[in-house]
């Protein structure tokens, strides 16, 4: 199956074309948010500056919209997205849903989840899921051409394995989760040097260099938090002080066939001038179809003009796929991607509104 069959399976459903949509909207006064106190001043300057928000645009965001777009990227196989809402809740109550991380990518498009823990990778990764569809390309995937995405040495060796057994799925599955401790483990004591080189396409895709592409561009990351920035770009061994971590594993109705994904998160609590803020950065480890690399950046920004507990979320999805994307195909990949984004936006909005009313009677740092 050639990439661009595949990566027009992503097209449908479709949502209006445009630069900005917006959706759920709620009757609310706005005259906090929009006014031009100083009180308010610096989250509208935050917004504006670092992110390209307009006054109109802040005005949709308190009437409870949505809004997502799209920002330019350097290479065709690039795609950046983002998407902000207001949520009724604190950086600091976000930071305790967050600190959770699988609770940021459980939406209606993911149908499994399930966090790792890298002190036990024996039996964290029993319940990580090996698709059948995966199991199916298997008789026929070489080194160079392999319809699942894995590094040279696992398709070689289950190059050995027989089709025809009745344990052939049971030993592809136990030799993939072996990989993934071995890759984990490393990954766990060498960082960014020991990412995975995919090999199911000629020539190989390392994954480190795919990463490096996508932080590079993370420019308001690396001014408003380097130490974050640091950390997770490798340049640094330890997270900032107070930093949580968190290794997740997905599977996501993606395009033509299940994606199923491995992704390091962290969540950090920081203010700007004594503003606060919540960030969550969530870099792809594995991906097992159509991505190279992937990065998720989330900030929330809070709003002290709101008489209620009130905050921005902007989330910025970084992806690089394993193909070209052009043309009316990328039109197609960029509406579907933004109708997921605005779902998981929605998503997380209603859960932190909700998780952050039950904290409203506990001892909370605004």
């Amino acid at each position: 199956m050639d990439i661009r069959s595949l990566i027009l399976g992503l097209a449908l459903p479709l949502l209006p074309s445009g630069t900005w949509n917006g959706e759920h909207p709620i009757a609310e006064a706005c005259e906090r948010t929009t006014g031009n106190g100083d009180e308010n001043a610096l989250a509208r300057e935050i917004l504006a500056h670092d992110y390209g928000v307009r006054e109109a645009d802040l005005t949709r965001l308190c009437k409870g919209r949505i809004i997502t777009g799209t920002l330019p990227t350097p290479d065709a196989r690039q795609m950046t997205l983002i998407g902000i809402v207001k949520l009724s809740a604190t950086a600091g109550q976000f930071t305790r849903y967050a600190e959770e991380v699988g609770r940021l990518v459980a939406t209606e498009h993911v149908t499994a989840l399930g966090s790792i823990d890298v002190s036990n990778l024996q039996t964290a990764l029993q319940s990580y899921p090996i698709l059948a569809d995966d199991v199916r390309e298997v008789p026929s995937c070489e080194v160079g051409d392999c319809d699942v995405k894995l590094p040279r040495n696992v398709i070689l060796e289950m190059a050995h394995l027989d089709p025809s057994s009745s344990r052939f799925e049971t030993e592809v599955a136990a030799t993939i989760r072996q990989w993934l401790r071995q890759y984990l483990s490393s990954y766990d004591t060498e960082g960014n040097t020991a990412l995975v080189v995919y090999a199911d396409k000629d020539p190989p895709q390392p994954l480190h260099d795919g990463f490096n592409g996508l932080i590079a561009d993370a420019q308001v990351l690396a001014d408003r938090v380097p130490a974050l920035y640091d950390y997770f770009n490798g340049t640094v061994d330890q997270p900032p002080n107070g930093a949580r971590e968190g290794v997740i594993w997905s599977v996501e109705r993606f395009g033509m066939r299940p994606l199923t994904t491995v992704t390091h998160g962290i969540v950090y609590r920081d203010s700007v001038a004594g503003h606060a803020e919540a960030w969550v950065a969530m870099k792809l480890l594995y991906a097992s179809h159509y991505l190279h690399a992937s990065l998720r950046l989330m900030r929330v920004v809070e709003d002290p003009a709101s008489a209620e507990p009130a905050a921005y979320l902007v989330c910025i999805d970084r992806l690089l796929f394993d193909g070209k994307v052009r043309g009316v195909v990328r039109a197609l990949v960029k509406r579907r991607l933004r109708s997921h984004l605005a779902d998981r936006m929605r998503d997380i909005r209603d859960s932190v509104s909700e998780y952050g009313l039950m904290m409203a009677d506990r001892s909370e740092d605004r």
